[in-house]
């Protein structure tokens, strides 16, 4: 347990990366309104139950589902088009919902 196998610099990055890049929609999309309010927000403290379910909702919907699909992908493309392909399928199903403004950050500029 005590023997990296991965450096924890990676570790760190990636639990920030998420955050960075959320912050940084965040940010173009207050340049694009002109609109600086949401650096002023309320802390939500979730339940125990609540955070489950979204782990778990998160691990499903979005783990699962492109690790199954990589690997099948994998077996008849390279890895790289792979990435392509899943990324591509990923940006067809949120972009409509970008649209009608469901399930994303409000009025988020495509």
């Amino acid at each position: 347990m005590l023997v990296w196998k991965i450096h924890p610099k990676w570790y760190l990055f990636s639990l920030l990366f998420a955050f960075t890049i959320g912050l940084m929609t965040l940010s173009v999309k207050a340049l694009y309104h002109g609109d600086m309010s949401f650096l002023s927000f309320d802390v939500y403290i979730p339940t125990l139950k609540f955070t489950l379910f979204l782990l778990s909702w998160a691990f499903l919907g979005e783990v699962v589902w492109i690790g199954y699909a990589f690997r099948e992908l994998s077996k008849i493309t390279k890895p790289f088009y792979a990435t392509q392909i899943i990324g591509f399928v990923w940006s067809l199903w949120w972009l409509p919902l970008v649209y009608i403004n469901v399930g994303v950050i409000e009025d988020l500029p495509v």
